[in-house]
């Protein structure tokens, strides 16, 4: 199915936008002034609330809600994963630096609790760095066993919002603040699919 192309390249906007460090209130307040709407049959105007659910959306990068997970749709993509991943990166820094908990470099709140759902074994994170620019991934690099890993890699920020879109009554500011850890066992990404299973330790609170 095509996406909208108008309301695609206001979604792409604000991606960038976001990934180039504008705060939410900010990306809401310039889409108002250049007249943009929010998607129809609704169609009114943008709020910081609702810049921040369609930064955290991992529709937009070919995801599909299945029941309680998530898995890649037949629907075309309307952002890059690097440019979906760098706008959850820079919020993620925003978030740490109000909260004064991490100064500076990304965070990998699902580090230790991934497994690849084609070999079982772990997926460890991986970072690279384009100008001021940090791009997160989680890769199934693992040798044990003597066999050969199955050296995928997927942007951080998609696993860790399909996570966050599961979590009852919670935003991803429980990824971002590392919460999340007392919540998940452990998370399966099945590369083939791309389902993600969670297994909760608790969601009683």
């Amino acid at each position: 199915m095509a996406p909208n192309e108008k309301e695609a390249a206001v979604v792409r906007w604000m991606f960038s936008e976001a990934a180039s460090g504008r705060k939410p209130s900010e990306i809401a307040e310039a889409a108002n002034a250049r007249g943009c709407r929010t998607k129809a049959p609704v169609g009114g105007p943008w709020s910081a609330r609702q810049v921040l659910a369609t930064l955290r959306n991992p529709v937009h990068v070919g995801m599909l809600k299945d029941g309680r997970s998530f898995r890649l749709g037949c629907h075309l993509t309307i952002v890059s994963h690097e440019l979906f991943d760098a706008a959850g990166s820079a919020l993620a820094k925003r978030r740490t630096r109000h909260a004064k908990s991490v100064r500076y470099g990304p965070m990998w709140p699902l580090k230790g609790r991934l497994e690849c759902g084609t070999c079982r074994r772990p997926l460890s994170p991986h970072s690279t760095r384009h100008g001021n620019k940090v791009y997160r991934y989680y890769r199934c690099r693992a040798t044990a066993g003597g066999r050969s890993p199955c050296g995928y890699q997927v942007p951080a920020g998609l696993l860790e919002n399909a996570v966050a879109a599961q979590l009852p009554n919670r935003t991803r500011d429980d990824i971002i603040s590392q919460s999340i850890r007392q919540l998940v066992d452990h998370v399966v990404y099945d590369p083939t699919s791309g389902r993600v299973e969670i297994e909760w330790l608790s969601l009683d609170e």
